[in-house]
């Protein structure tokens, strides 16, 4: 954990979008530890960044999607503005 954490914000690179079948909310994992801890954005109520677990998303009843993407903060901040999640 923490190898980002000098990185600027707009220079941060995202590889996978995590989503829950017909659950609005993103999440844009960009650190993991070995137990299953991300640190990463996350697109809900507000654009944020937070930390979320593996067991968050198996406790889930809904179908979890991982879809490769390369994305930069920027491009996520501009997809929520322009309403294109």
């Amino acid at each position: 954990m923490y190898a980002t954490e000098d990185v600027p914000i707009e220079n941060k690179q995202f590889s996978y979008e995590v989503s829950l079948l017909g659950f609005a909310w993103r999440w844009y994992p960009i650190e993991v530890d070995n137990e299953g801890l991300f640190f990463g954005l996350v697109s809900g109520v507000a654009l944020e960044f937070g930390y979320f677990s593996e067991s968050d998303f198996a406790t889930s009843k809904l179908p979890v999607m991982i879809t490769p993407v390369n994305l930069t903060y920027t491009d996520i901040n501009n997809r929520v503005s322009g309403g294109a999640l």
